[in-house]
């Protein structure tokens, strides 16, 4: 009878996965060409003091591609996670008057981090997908984001009380 034990391969180089944060601190400072979204300047200066103020922001990003994958598509019921994920980022950018734009301007630039996070967090394999599914997916969810984006707008240049006001007359 032979003694068969398994053998234990130690690797040479040791296999070490960033920190999520550091890992976009460094793809915002070098720009790698596998991420599809270029950033002006003032937008790598906005990620890099998001992620200092609110490193959390991100970590909720993965958290929810992690929980929108699961299931192996994008569905309905995926859309509000990113409209309350592109939202969040909206109110943080405003509040930080770090950007000195229009409203639109200010909800097109959210939506450009939006997507340069999500399409970090996916290539630099923090969420995990094949080639194919890759492709599909950052499309859907650019188109996602660019919706988000789309209602943030309208929601900012919607007078409520005017369309209310407008769509049941007032009381005389």
């Amino acid at each position: 009878m032979t003694d068969a034990t398994p053998e234990i391969v130690v690797p040479s180089e040791p296999v070490v996965t960033p920190d999520l944060i550091d890992l976009l601190k460094l793809v915002v400072q070098t720009h790698d060409s596998k991420i599809n979204i270029r950033l002006s300047n003032k937008l790598k200066d906005v990620i890099t003091t998001l992620i200092e103020t609110n490193p959390t922001l991100f970590k909720e990003f993965n958290a929810t591609l992690l929980n929108i994958i699961k299931d192996g598509k994008i569905d309905s019921a995926d859309i509000p996670e990113f409209v309350i994920l592109v939202q969040k980022v909206y109110e943080i950018v405003y509040v930080s008057k770090q950007i000195n734009a229009s409203k639109e301007e200010l909800a097109d630039s959210c939506g450009i981090i939006a997507k340069f996070v999500v399409h970090t967090l996916i290539e630099k394999g923090y969420v995990k997908m094949d080639k194919e599914r890759k492709v599909i997916f950052l499309s859907e969810i650019d188109n996602i984001i660019d919706v988000c984006v789309s209602l943030i707008k309208v929601s900012k240049t919607l007078k409520t009380p005017g369309c209310i006001k407008k769509l049941f007359g007032s009381k005389k």
